[in-house]
């Protein structure tokens, strides 16, 4: 539903992702939650501005590296991220651009 969702509130997956990450912070919500609900987005540019923005402010304000969060959280990012080639951005190219390229595996 967020793909929808974008169309009329561009900012939704950025803010959705947010709130996600600070729910995560937090203990309200594991890290299968993020991937539960990032694979629910069928739009693969939607999908990315959503786990890019729990990403980065998981970086920002989580209580250990995201990279180890990632990790200890079980997250396939290839399988989550990986698009079509045609259309989407190499999976370390997006990472690096979204400032995340401590998680290129």
């Amino acid at each position: 539903m967020l793909d929808d969702l974008a169309i009329d509130t561009p900012m939704a997956p950025k803010l959705l992702g947010v709130m996600t990450a600070q729910l995560i912070i937090e203990g309200t919500l594991e890290m299968a939650f993020f991937v539960k609900s990032a694979s629910s987005v069928e739009d693969m540019m939607c999908r990315r501005d959503f786990a890019a923005a729990v990403l980065k402010e998981m970086k920002a304000k989580g209580k250990t590296t995201v990279a180890a969060a990632v990790k200890a959280g079980g997250v396939d990012l290839p399988a989550l991220l990986t698009g079509d080639p045609e259309f989407d951005s190499a999976l370390p190219e997006f990472l690096e651009k979204s400032g995340l390229k401590e998680l290129n595996q």
